[in-house]
């Protein structure tokens, strides 16, 4: 038996910058807003030697995911245009208050079968998942749900000879919410891009 467990933690603010503001057609460019991300988790797996040969393996990921929006900072005209007709105009941030959390539990299941020194075969079952979030608050869609994965893989490493290796593998895949970005005309005139789950995908590869 071989036993691993782990724990891990992911904590990100990203804020809007004031740099490279300017006037344009579609007014004073405003400050984005501020995008917070938080993730918990922990992970264990556990491999088993059933057989000299033969390995089976099982691997499992508990993971909360927590987004959130805050509005971008506000800033006086005045501060960055020199020379403006109301330099006392306040421009407010883009963006509102807005959280989401996401719960995960995801598998992984391998089975390698050593047939001899120069050939494992292997077979493997894994789950996977990326969070929903948040578009622009102009968006047509604002929000955008969590996509999901699951794997199965089945493949040959080889060695026949010194010096040549052969590796074979076929995969499917069911991916459900598959996300997809578009692009969208604000109320201003200006072109920007969005998130939206268009549906679901079936993905069949050899390699």
């Amino acid at each position: 038996f071989r036993v691993e467990i782990g724990g891990f933690m992911f904590d990100d603010t990203i804020n809007g910058t004031a740099y490279g503001r300017k006037q344009t057609e579609f007014g004073y460019d405003t400050i984005s807003e501020t995008r917070v991300t938080r993730n918990l988790a922990a992970f264990g797996s556990v491999e088993f030697d059933a057989t000299d040969r033969l390995t089976i393996g099982g691997e499992l990921r508990i993971a909360n995911d927590k987004i959130g929006t805050r509005p971008g900072a506000s800033y006086r005209l005045g501060d960055l245009f020199a020379g403006v007709a109301n330099p006392a105009r306040i421009i407010a941030g883009d963006g509102a208050i807005r959280n989401a959390t996401f719960n995960s539990i995801l598998p992984r299941i391998t089975i390698d079968y050593q047939a001899n020194d120069d050939t494992l075969i292997y077979a493997v079952y894994s789950e996977g998942n990326a969070p929903g979030g948040f578009n622009g608050v102009t968006a047509p869609k604002t929000t955008f749900d969590e996509e999901k994965l699951k794997n199965y893989e089945l493949g040959i490493k080889s060695r026949p000879l010194d010096g040549l290796t052969i590796n074979v593998a076929g995969f499917f895949n069911q991916y459900s919410n598959q996300v997809l970005t578009s692009n969208f005309t604000t109320p201003a005139g200006a072109v920007n891009s969005f998130s939206d789950n268009i549906g679901d995908s079936e993905i069949y590869g050899l390699e």
